[in-house]
């Protein structure tokens, strides 16, 4: 699939998946944790073996246990990239055919109206893309394992972690869900302004 201008699918992201309202972007400012540090553990053992003679045996010792240092947390230093990170040129397309996917599902619901309140086919829409955004949800975890760029990398599974509570919510959902939706909006315009806005002019 051919990507489309940055401008074109800025523009589509703000109207096709927001569906209303404006948009307000957000970072993830922090990702991992320092794993537990590992515990010297040794001694030395020794005792008594036995007497010959009347002379006293000699003494053994335990060899001291191996000590694992612990795993250090990923940092994230922001800058704008001099070049997209090679992972956008597969993400852009694959978010433009999820675009395409939900379309019906977002223009055919009302965030404001729970899942109980809707019409039989609104359900039926609602119902039909949870398996869709499940789909999205394990292309966004694979695609962020690809990404170079550790704060992309991160947005990415921000994006990924919010869409799949929303996805979750769907089959009870209720307008205060559309939070999640939100959140996971913002974190994939975020996605887009990371490969598409570089420092060069």
């Amino acid at each position: 699939m051919e990507s489309r201008p940055a401008a074109e699918f800025n523009t589509l992201l703000t109207q096709s998946r927001r569906r209303q309202g404006t948009l307000r972007g957000r970072f993830w400012a922090g990702i991992g944790a320092a794993a537990a540090a590992g515990l010297l553990i040794g001694g030395i053992a020794g005792g008594l073996i036995g007497y010959s003679n009347g002379e006293q045996g000699s003494s053994t010792s335990a060899a001291p246990a191996t000590v694992t240092a612990p795993a250090q947390p990923t940092q994230i230093n922001p800058t704008i990239p001099t070049t997209p990170d090679p992972v956008c040129a597969e993400w852009s397309p694959i978010a433009q055919d999820y675009l395409s996917k939900e379309r019906d599902w977002a223009h055919g619901t009302d965030p404001k109206v729970a899942m109980a309140q809707r019409t039989p086919e609104q359900q039926a829409l609602t119902r039909a893309v949870i398996p869709i955004m499940r789909v999205e949800v394990a292309d966004m975890r694979r695609l962020a394992g690809k990404a170079q760029d550790p704060l992309l990398k991160a947005l990415m599974q921000g994006q990924a972690m919010y869409e799949e509570a929303y996805a979750n919510r769907l089959p009870n959902y209720q307008p205060s869900d559309d939070r999640l939706w939100v959140a996971s909006v913002d974190f994939g315009n975020a996605v887009n302004s990371l490969c598409t806005a570089v420092a060069p002019r």
